[in-house]
């Protein structure tokens, strides 16, 4: 049989669609037998025309088999080859098998084989049909996406690509037309015509219920894209759907019967990264001689950003210098390439509320590494940022620490910074934030600021090191007074010419940041009403006192202010909720309003020498880090028992509470039935001994737990816990300030963790007792060691381990600790205690005369005393001198439900007075020069005494 071949030829030239199918069909005609086809002189003028047409594509040789299968097949079946209907369905056929959709890889791809063995199971699992890829701009989402579909699309009946989708959607009918390109593509070429999405999307929904395939949606802005074009409803069990998008797609299936495996797409590390630098940048994958160091800055600037990387390698001339270099790479410091640029400001261009952009950029300029609840106090009255955070988290623009700061990827924040610039170019005056201290210093020192600007920050000592030749004078006062629509101010260590009393009112201030403010006084005329958090670290300030009520006030700090001796006016301040007085040494008076704030969640007093105080504090309110080993009492939250002792107790809740006095927490409990309460020694009496064993491997002893089970007989009640070592450095009595009451004929349990273990050796014998004076009858006590790591020894330590103070105060004349707050000669002189209490506790060794007149403070003032008598009075708070001591995450009040660490504490303070509403200037000076007298005094001697117990815990 001799075929027609001008027939194939013919319809070759008015098919619409395979004709590169038809000339493949007739090649390989072409290379049968010549008896087939009709004589030599007849085929070869169709054989050249095929070749000079440049037609033969490069799937021929690789599908040639299967044509001649396929032909063969339809010859046996249908027995004739003229008729063009026949011819059809050949090349229909054809047209299918050569149509596979392969897409474009690019030529120097790195590092997605090792992304793709992470995520490879995924195809073999049945129940998950979708893989979201996600991740910032420019991270290579789609270029993963390309190299699974490239790697897997044979193993599919049907497949398709789509790209872009977010951009191609914005365009009239974009959503039809991706409806119809998906459509056809599923069914095998077949194009079909969609009268609406809406009906597109039921099409399409029908279509993966039938079909096997392989889908790959790229860059999916909305989840309601993906709903429009494949609907909600089932998908071929077999099929898989890969998308890509900058959001994270945590919500986008919940409600939906589709399972979904996510992949946060991870960005290059070093190696990845200068290799796609250097084959873009040299054509291989090692820098020329002498460039590695400037690969390394290019690669720490771009952080792992393919995209970044590419464009910086291939914007290098291959024949470049290493000056070329050094001024493209200073040129990234002030600037970013337009098309990095282009493309990361698409995800800050899709954010749907313009005061999510506005967070954004606050954030780029001024509170990357700061910590998020703080963050989240100053910006939340005018940006909403609780929410808003959440959303740029969600859009990949912004991510939290394990510590729990703000970060951003440098190029975003390039990219913001960049948004800024461009609303005014050579002006920084003119821009809504100015973040770079050169342009702030600009600015002030020649009164150029305007309405424009919300944000400015200017940091002397960071400028000075910037720039050694800049020699900065005192700015003049005024130069503020332009910028009256500010609401961030940062001015460290910034001096300015004039009065104190200047008149600046910023009416819109939400966030003062003034380390090294340098009057001594808040100015009396100053209005800043709208404030959120102040920050007055290592100022000059003498007294706080705010001149006005700042109801919005959150937050304020005012660390290592040296000189600063009073907080007066807090009732100014009702829904303040940190406060940060980290090593105020001057520190002698916090008015008793600080009481009344119920709002209050910090209180930072550490370093406070001239302060001192307990706190008692409801176990609800303390988490895991404040607990430490006894954070199972967190079960018990919600348990009563009544607390008597003090009038700290009070008005107070039933539920359980945390006594932090003198270093020691200490609890009381109903007699409850707990494993952890079980103790390592016990005594049916009220006393016991034991010998200190060797720590297990890898561990230290910290300190130990006392326990006594008691009741009540009397209405008066005077105990001890009495605690001695054989190696003479520990010796201490304790009576807690407060403690619970049973009820009639129960039984109830104090808890103590004293941490005294780093006094305490191998060998040691440890004598506990329960010393009772009157009103108890203790049923049993025990003791139980608490050991901590070597290597986390000293870490997150809880709030317990920071209250550490100089207790020389109440150290007898024995050496012996008296750690107690009440005069219990009181009792003994109304005959409620028997007169020989004091022997029964201490022995004969000590005169009762010598704890006569106890009070809060240890033994009362002589009346002429010596400058050590003097440092009796003062308590020092320590912890860890942390460079960032907003500890948000604990407070009470923060919006996101963390819980506080100390809210509705009790402070009883020996140096707290009622807070005069007025007072003179004289009065002020009076007490400031009677102050600093004393310290003079006080640093011309020296004191050399014995190193207490507790100054060591």
């Amino acid at each position: 049989m001799q075929l027609p071949l001008g027939a194939l030829m013919s319809y070759s030239s008015s098919s619409s669609k395979g004709r590169s199918a038809i000339i493949l069909f007739c090649l390989f005609f072409i290379t049968l037998s010549p008896k087939m086809l009709g004589s030599k002189k007849e085929v070869s003028p169709y054989k050249s025309n095929l070749l000079q047409g440049g037609h033969l594509t490069r799937y021929a040789s690789g599908i040639m088999l299967l044509l001649r299968l396929q032909i063969c097949r339809a010859s046996l079946f249908l027995g004739y080859w003229h008729e063009t209907n026949t011819l059809k369905k050949i090349v229909e056929t054809i047209y299918q098998k050569l149509d596979r959709k392969e897409v474009h890889l690019p030529l120097n791809i790195i590092g997605m084989e090792t992304r793709y063995k992470e995520i490879n199971s995924w195809l073999d699992k049945t129940n998950y049909a979708f893989l979201a890829i996600y991740g910032m701009g420019g991270s290579g989402k789609t270029t993963l996406a390309k190299y699974i579909y490239g790697s897997n699309q044979k193993s599919f009946e049907n497949v398709s690509f789509i790209e872009n989708i977010g951009s191609r959607s914005e365009k009239p009918n974009g959503l039809l037309k991706l409806q119809e390109h998906l459509l056809k593509d599923i069914l095998r070429g077949k194009k079909r015509k969609i009268p609406g999405v809406s009906r597109g999307t039921c099409m399409i929904k029908e279509a993966l219920q039938m079909r096997r395939a392989l889908i790959v949606l790229d860059d999916i802005v909305e989840h309601s894209q993906l709903v429009t074009l494949l609907g909600t409803g089932k998908i071929n069990e077999e099929s898989k759907i890969i998308i890509t998008t900058r959001e994270n797609t945590d919500n986008w299936f919940d409600s939906s019967c589709w399972k979904c495996q996510q992949y946060e797409m991870k960005l290059f590390n070093e190696e990845e990264s200068s290799d796609l630098l250097c084959r873009h940048a040299f054509g291989s994958k090692k820098p020329m001689e002498g460039f590695k160091e400037l690969v390394q800055h290019a690669v720490k600037y771009c952080e792992g950003n393919p995209l970044a990387l590419e464009v910086l390698g291939s914007s290098m001339p291959k024949n470049t210098t290493i000056k070329y270099w050094r001024s493209q790479l200073n040129l990234l410091e002030k600037d970013i390439h337009a098309k990095i640029q282009s493309v990361l400001e698409r995800s800050y261009m899709s954010l749907p509320y313009n005061s999510e952009k506005e967070l954004f950029l606050h954030i780029a300029c001024f509170f990357i590494d700061k910590d998020v609840d703080y963050v989240v106090k100053i910006l939340e009255p005018d940006y909403s940022a609780l929410c808003g955070i959440q959303t740029l988290i969600k859009r990949c623009l912004l991510s939290i620490s394990p510590n729990k700061k703000l970060t951003m990827h440098k190029l975003l924040q390039e990219m913001g910074k960049n948004i800024v610039r461009q609303e005014s170019k050579k002006f920084p005056a003119k821009r809504s934030r100015v973040w770079l201290s050169s342009d702030s210093y600009m600015i002030l020192s020649k009164g150029k600021g305007s309405k424009k600007i919300e944000g400015l920050t200017l940091d002397m000592k960071m400028l000075s090191k910037e720039d050694t030749a800049l020699k900065p004078s005192p700015l003049k006062i005024g130069a503020l007074t332009k910028m009256v629509n500010l609401k961030l101010l940062q001015l460290n260590f910034t001096e300015f010419y004039g009065r104190y009393d200047f008149d600046i009112r910023f009416e819109d201030l939400r966030w003062l940041c003034w380390h090294g403010y340098r009057f001594k006084y808040i100015p009396s005329n100053s209005s800043m009403g709208k404030l959120v958090a102040i920050d007055m670290s290592y100022s000059n300030l003498k007294a706080f006192d705010p001149p006005t009520v700042i109801q919005s006030l959150k937050i304020l700090n005012l660390k290592d202010s040296r000189r600063l001796t009073k907080i007066r006016d807090l009732f100014n301040m009702p829904n303040l909720e940190t406060l940060i007085l980290w090593n105020c040494s001057s520190l002698a008076k916090i008015y008793k309003t600080i009481v009344d704030h119920s709002s209050l969640a910090l209180l930072n007093l550490t370093g406070c020498k001239a302060l001192r105080f307990i706190k008692l504090v409801p176990m609800a309110k303390l988490n895991e880090t404040d607990l430490g080993h006894m954070e199972w009492l967190q079960q018990y939250i919600y348990y009563e028992m009544c607390l008597v002792g003090d009038e700290l107790t009070i008005g107070r809740s039933w539920h359980i509470q945390m006594l932090y006095e003198f270093n020691i927490m200490s609890t009381s409990l109903p007699d409850i039935r707990e494993p952890n309460l079980r103790p390592k020694y016990i005594s049916k009496s009220s006393s016991l001994s034991f010998d200190v064993p060797s720590c297990p491997e890898n561990k230290r002893l910290k300190g130990i737990n006392v326990t006594f089970k008691y009741a009540i007989s009397g209405e008066d009640w005077a105990w001890f816990c009495k605690i001695n070592s054989t190696n003479g450095v520990v010796d201490l009595m304790y009576n807690p300030k407060v403690f619970g009451k049973p009820e009639s004929g129960k039984a109830c349990i104090w808890l103590s963790y004293w941490p005294i273990g780093n006094t305490l050796d191998t060998g040691d014998t440890v004598n506990v007792s329960i010393i009772v004076m009157s009103g108890l009858e203790v049923h049993e006590c025990g003791v139980s060691l608490v050991y901590s790591d070597q290597e986390t020894l000293g870490n997150n330590m809880g709030l317990a381990e920071t209250m550490v103070g100089d207790l020389s105060g109440f150290q007898l004349s024995t050496g012996a600790y008296y750690l107690c707050r009440r005069d219990f000669f009181e009792l003994m002189e109304v005959g409620r205690l028997t007169p020989d209490w004091f022997r029964i506790l201490v022995g004969d060794t000590v005169d009762y005369t010598e704890v006569r007149g106890w009070r809060k403070t240890g033994r009362p003032k002589q009346v002429n005393p010596s400058f050590t008598e003097l440092k009796t009075i003062r308590c020092i708070m320590d912890g860890p001198e942390l460079e960032d001591i907003y500890e948000i995450a604990e407070m009470s009040k923060s919006s996101d439900g963390v819980r506080p660490r100390t809210s509705n504490s009790t402070f009883d303070e020996i140096t707290m007075e009622e807070s005069p509403r007025t007072a003179s200037l004289q009065h002020k000076s009076d007490i400031l020069t009677r102050y600093e007298a004393h310290e003079r005094q006080s640093k011309q001697k020296k004191s050399k005494k014995k190193k207490s117990v507790y100054s060591v815990m």
